[in-house]
């Protein structure tokens, strides 16, 4: 994926695929199941011109997005094993949270119920590294325990050097 004045733009050979339209950012365009013209090829992530329901434009390219397109196309894959339709993506924007340096978090959080929160400081860091860790569970598992007890053992063990 590349950076584009219009945001992000999916690698030129995509819009080659024969029988696959795409938009002027190269995504794939699909429907409510993330189907694209073809009926055994879907799309997620960036690569997908998702509409998002209820507002007026596509689905933003955000990991929240990709991650709940990867458990709708799970279901609908588990679904089509079954003989039974596939199920309608639709995306609920949770908000975002950006780490600008090692200390600064700032976000806004969105529910269902309270609606928009803005978030910074200390509160927005440990939501942060939450966010983290279950991505991390997500992807590695039980081992993500490993992982974090060596980078803590790690930091503690080496010292910072500072070159002047």
């Amino acid at each position: 994926m590349s950076a584009g004045a219009a945001g992000v733009k999916a690698p030129e050979w995509m819009k080659r695929l024969d029988g696959l339209q795409t938009n002027h950012l190269h995504q794939l365009v699909v429907d409510e199941t993330l189907k694209t013209g073809n009926d055994n090829i879907f799309a997620m992530g960036c690569c997908a011109a998702c509409m998002w329901l209820g507002r007026h434009g596509n689905v933003l390219p955000r990991a929240q997005a990709a991650h709940q397109q990867a458990s709708a196309l799970y279901t609908s894959n588990i679904r089509r094993l079954k003989g039974e339709a596939p199920v309608s993506y639709v995306y609920y924007d949770d908000g975002s949270l950006v780490s600008r340096d090692k200390y600064t978090t700032d976000g806004n959080l969105m529910g269902y119920q309270m609606g928009s929160v803005s978030i910074g400081g200390f509160i927005a860091r440990v939501v942060y590294l939450s966010l983290y860790k279950m991505h991390q569970i997500a992807i590695h598992g039980l081992r993500t325990i490993m992982l974090t007890l060596s980078n803590l053992f790690r930091h503690s063990a080496y010292k910072k050097i500072k070159l002047h």
